[in-house]
């Protein structure tokens, strides 16, 4: 009697196997005779166990070799089935990423920002002389080289950090003490690799639609936390908050990669983390009306090898 397997194989790693069911193949006397001395000492009818074996279908060399062949397809199958459905997540994957990077056109060099921005530096012109303009003109080419010439996936949190720090500048001089920023990520997250364009839209989210409806001083805080193989930075603000309605939408547009034009940043950013590491990692947001919004995002710890180390309308 015999069984036969065909293995799974995809880029030299074996995912499982398709196996028959056993089969007899002749000569039966020399199998037949193998039955009954394995079975010599159990208490069955040796006879009828002899008629039950008679009854099996004898398989012919030719039959073989179409079952195997027969196997040997649904085992491409699955791995082409397979094959297609990581190309298919490739491909969202590029997508999204086009998509963050149009959302990040939109939204860092939309005319409102640039027309604040130049309003700004030709204030500081007039009135202070050109170093403060100086140092705006060289944050705003900073955002852009950041959001414009970056094609990659994955960036280090310091060089997200480096971008936010150019646009909290710009905005700082916009709103001078209606914003606080306070920062404390630890040294060691530095070199850990994020997605591109995941903080600094989260930030420019509290700026926007957080702090700058907000009647009086504003406070933004950045935080970085490590546990055993994840991270996770907050962006908490003492804004306008989201009423609970809105929230909730919110919250299950996310949750459910659902966006329309006042979830599309963030939605982005969770259908990426999801591609990207699988679920468990992503955005999460806690708010309060009037009091202000915390949004989470949760991140594997990862090297820059790739390997583990460990009422507002938000866009």
């Amino acid at each position: 009697m015999v069984t036969v397997t065909v293995p799974i194989i995809v880029e030299d790693r074996c995912f499982g196997a398709l196996m028959s069911g056993e089969i007899v193949e002749e000569p039966a006397e020399e199998i037949k005779r193998e039955v009954l001395k394995r079975t010599a000492d159990l208490p069955l009818d040796q006879e009828r166990l002899i008629n039950y074996f008679q009854e099996l279908p004898l398989w012919e060399p030719r039959e073989v070799e179409i079952l195997a062949k027969t196997l040997y397809a649904i085992s491409n199958c699955f791995i082409e089935l397979g094959m297609t459905l990581a190309r298919k997540e490739k491909v969202e994957l590029v997508k999204a990423l086009r998509e963050a990077e149009f959302r990040a056109l939109q939204a860092q060099i939309n005319p409102h920002f640039l027309f604040n921005t130049l309003n700004t530096i030709e204030m500081l012109a007039m009135i202070e002389g050109a170093r403060h303009t100086a140092q705006i003109v060289h944050s705003l080419a900073q955002i852009l080289r950041h959001n414009l010439f970056s094609r990659t996936e994955l960036t280090t949190v310091a060089s997200e950090l480096e971008s936010i720090s150019h646009y909290l500048l710009i905005q700082q001089c916009r709103l001078g003490e209606r914003l606080r920023v306070f920062q404390n990520i630890p040294p060691d997250l530095l070199e850990m690799q994020i997605p591109a364009l995941t903080l600094q839209p989260l930030v420019e989210n509290a700026v926007v639609h957080g702090l700058e409806p907000l009647e009086g001083p504003g406070i933004l805080e950045i935080t970085g936390e490590a546990a055993n193989d994840y991270i996770v930075f907050i962006i908490r603000d003492n804004g306008v908050g989201i009423a609970e309605p809105k929230l909730k939408d919110l919250r299950s547009r996310i949750m459910e990669l659902k966006s329309n034009t006042d979830t599309l940043g963030l939605v982005n950013i969770q259908k990426r983390c999801r591609l990207l590491y699988g679920p468990g990692y992503g955005v999460t947001i806690i708010s309060v009306l009037g009091k202000g919004t915390e949004v989470r995002l949760k991140l594997p710890k990862t090297t820059n090898t790739g390997g583990v180390a460990g009422e507002a309308a938000y866009c």
